[in-house]
């Protein structure tokens, strides 16, 4: 089972739009989660 992404970021669709301008940029899946503290934006961990 897949984590649940964090609100305001799709994992998948940034997957498909990082291959699609940087092809081979990336391998396997991409996991996200959003960092506390942020105040206007929102800020996360991607890998």
């Amino acid at each position: 089972m897949s984590p649940v992404p964090p609100p305001g970021l799709d994992p998948e669709l940034l997957r498909g739009h990082l291959d699609r301008e940087r092809p081979g940029l990336v391998s396997g899946p991409l996991e996200a989660r959003l960092i506390e503290g942020g105040r206007s934006n929102l800020t996360y961990v991607v890998g």
